[in-house]
C-alpha cells in the first residue's frame, strides 16, 4: 500500500541551520520499507534567495592600468535603476576615479563611464556580475565608457533542481544526477513557489531501504540555492513499496 511522506527542512538533523543548501532527515518510522518507488506530490519553496548574491556580486576592475580592485554589490533584489545606482556606489567606493552609471530603461542596458583622460577596464574573476550586467568578454579592454552588450539580467535563477540521495536516473547537465524534480522559479522575489507535477508517475529507484533522505537544491547555474535561516522547504512524496 502506498504511503505519503511529508518532509520539512525544519526536521533536518542539523537544527542549528535548518535552511541552507543541504539537509539530512532521518526517517526512523520508515526504516521497515524495503524496496520502493517514489512519486513527488508537491513541493513548496520560498523564493527568498536574492537574485544578486554572493555567487554573482563581484566586479573586478583596474584603473589606468593599475592593480586589480574589487567592488562587491550588496546582496539584494534590484530594479534596473537601483541596480545602476548600486554599481555606481560600489565602484566609487572601491576605486579612486569618479564612476557614473546610467540606466537606459528602453534598451534595458547600463553605461559605465569615467571622465577622460582616465580609463578603466574590467578584469575576469570568479563569482562576477558581468552576465547580470549584460556584458560579454568584449568588456575586458581599457576604455572610458562601456555599455552593456545585452539587456541586464537580474531576474535570478530560472529554475531550482531538487536533488536527493535516491538513484532516480534523472540528470541535470553540468551539475549532478539524481534530480527529483526541476521546479520553475515563476513567482516574484519574496513569494512562495508551489509546484505540483502534472502527473504522479513514480521514479524507479534502486535503494533497498528508506531510512533517511538527503535534499540538495541547485539553481540554473549549478550553484547551491542557499536559503536564509528563516526559510524552509516542504514536500510530499508518495512511497510505493515494491513488496
Amino acid at each position: 500500500m502506498s504511503k505519503l511522506l511529508f518532509l520539512d527542512t525544519r526536521d533536518s538533523n542539523n537544527p542549528d541551520t535548518p535552511s541552507s543548501t543541504n539537509w539530512e532527515i532521518n526517517l526512523p518510522s520508515m526504516n521497515n520499507v524495503r524496496g520502493f518507488n517514489i512519486a513527488l506530490q508537491n513541493i513548496e519553496i520560498p523564493n527568498t534567495v536574492y537574485p544578486i548574491n554572493s555567487k554573482n556580486n563581484k566586479i573586478y576592475f583596474a584603473e589606468n592600468g593599475g592593480e586589480t580592485l574589487t567592488a562587491a554589490l550588496t546582496e539584494n533584489s534590484y530594479t534596473g535603476s537601483t541596480f545602476a545606482t548600486e554599481i555606481q556606489t560600489q565602484l566609487n567606493a572601491a576605486g579612486t576615479l569618479v564612476y557614473t552609471v546610467t540606466w537606459d530603461n528602453d534598451a534595458k542596458k547600463l553605461t559605465i563611464s569615467v571622465p577622460l583622460p582616465d580609463v578603466f577596464e574590467f578584469i575576469s574573476g570568479g563569482q562576477n556580475a558581468y552576465e547580470e550586467m549584460g556584458f560579454d568578454d568584449s568588456l575586458f579592454t581599457q576604455g572610458s565608457s562601456f555599455t552593456s552588450d545585452a539587456p541586464i539580467n537580474i531576474s535570478g535563477s530560472q529554475y531550482i533542481d531538487v536533488i536527493t540521495n535516491f538513484s532516480t536516473g534523472n540528470h541535470s547537465v553540468g551539475t549532478t544526477s539524481n534530480v527529483l524534480v526541476r521546479v520553475p522559479l515563476n513567482v516574484s522575489f519574496g513569494n512562495i513557489i508551489y509546484y505540483e507535477p502534472s502527473t504522479d508517475d513514480p521514479l524507479f529507484v534502486t535503494e533497498s531501504n528508506l531510512d533517511e533522505v538527503f535534499i540538495t537544491m541547485r539553481d540554473s547555474k549549478g550553484n547551491g540555492w542557499d536559503l536564509p535561516f528563516n526559510a524552509n522547504v516542504s514536500l510530499t512524496l508518495k512511497i510505493i513499496p515494491l513488496y
